[in-house]
């Protein structure tokens, strides 16, 4: 590389792949058994100038080697739920259809929320989605209405059915 070209640099915060990774320390284990003489300051050096790294990431790279940090999230359920909760928000959408009425999820939030019996004080409507969402619900298009509307998976209806079929044989 002639002295008056800038090398490019890689920005800051991005993601360094563990190929590019698994280079450098081969580059690194490279230089440790060719070149006896060279300290690790200086092995770093030599690797950050052929590979565009700062001499920092590379000696990052030298401390962790190829595995990359693991962001964990360590939050506690604000809000618990269980077979109980789950009957009730199924009577509850059952309620609507006996009605005629296609719920959306505010209606049957605010329909849960209001009720005093139950649990729900600590749901959040984020939560209560996630509920759904993992009880087999979600949004499909209804060609009458011409709008989306709450209803549950088919597989799910259709292991209902074969369900409730096995217990009347």
């Amino acid at each position: 590389m002639s002295a008056n070209k800038k090398k490019p640099k890689i920005g800051k915060g991005f993601y360094i792949q563990s190929q590019t990774k698994d280079v450098i320390l081969n580059l690194k284990k490279f230089f440790e058994e060719t070149e006896k003489n060279l300290n690790e300051k200086e092995i770093r050096e030599k690797i950050a100038e052929a590979t565009t790294f700062s001499s920092k990431t590379v000696q990052r790279i030298f401390v962790n080697g190829n595995e990359s940090p693991k962001k964990t999230k360590n939050r506690e359920a604000v809000f618990t739920w269980d077979t109980f909760d789950r009957n009730v928000i199924n009577s509850v959408i059952s309620e609507f259809h006996n009605k005629g009425i296609f719920p959306t999820m505010r209606d049957i939030f605010l329909k849960i929320k209001g009720n005093k019996n139950i649990s729900f004080e600590n749901c959040e409507k984020s939560t209560f989605y996630l509920i759904m969402k993992r009880m087999g619900f979600k949004y499909a298009n209804v060609q009458e209405l011409k709008r989306k509307t709450l209803m549950e998976r088919s597989e799910i209806v259709l292991k209902r059915r074969e369900f409730l079929r096995e217990e009347t044989t």
